[in-house]
Order: C-alpha cells, then sequence, then structure tokens
C-alpha cells in the first residue's frame, strides 16, 4: 500500500467511527457542546453519509486508487473552509471546527504523501 494509500485508510477508519457514533449515539459527541436535543435524525443522516464516505475510503485505500486520493484532497479542504464558516456564522457549535482541523489535517497528510509516492516512483525509474 503507498503512503497515500495508508492516509487514506486512516481517515476511512475516522470517518467509519465518527460516522457510526453519529448513527447510534450522537450526543455521545454532540452533547456537550450545545447541539440541541431534535436534531437527532438529521444526525444521523449525517452519520450515515460519513460511515458510508468512510467505506469509500477504506476501500480506495485497500485498491490504491491514487485519482481518488488526488480528488479526496481538495474535497476535505472545504470541509475545513465550511465548518469554520458555519461555526463563525454560529450555524453549528464550536466542537465541528475540531472536526474541520481534522480533514485539514488529513487532506494535507494525503497531499504530502502523494507528492512522496511520486517523487519515490520517479527515483526507481
Amino acid at each position: 500500500m503507498t503512503h497515500a494509500g495508508k492516509s487514506s485508510l486512516a481517515y476511512g477508519i475516522y470517518a467509519l467511527v465518527l460516522g457510526g457514533v453519529f448513527l447510534v449515539k450522537p450526543y455521545v459527541i454532540l452533547g456537550d457542546y450545545g447541539m440541541p436535543r431534535g436534531c437527532e435524525p438529521w444526525i444521523r443522516i449525517l452519520g450515515m453519509f460519513i460511515f458510508v464516505l468512510g467505506e469509500y475510503y477504506v476501500g480506495a485505500a485497500r485498491r490504491d486508487l491514487v485519482e481518488y486520493f488526488e480528488l479526496s484532497v481538495f474535497g476535505r479542504y472545504n470541509v475545513a473552509v465550511f465548518m469554520t464558516i458555519f461555526v463563525l456564522l454560529g450555524f453549528v457549535p464550536k466542537v465541528f471546527i475540531v472536526m474541520g482541523f481534522i480533514d485539514l489535517l488529513a487532506a494535507t497528510w494525503t497531499l504530502v504523501a502523494l507528492r512522496f509516492d511520486r517523487n519515490s516512483a520517479r527515483q526507481r525509474l
């Protein structure tokens, strides 16, 4: 597995866990951070989408789908931007900025890993 594949696998596992928690017990994470009760259906739907994305990341990692890794970087940077905007506008609790920061770090890890893998491949030629 390439370095980018390993970063995708780690992010996929994170998404599976986060999505699973949002599906089963959303207030384990959100209850202490001001998320009002009554949002359970939407949080659980969000959890389902995060969980499914986690499956995609794990599957892409197992198949070393470099194109998927490349496309995912921009999307995860966007998640960080949107989470920051949502927090600043007061749409979501501040805990969401932590989730955005995790996406920012994970996207950067993947970007660096993609460059490392490309440089390693060139050196072998």
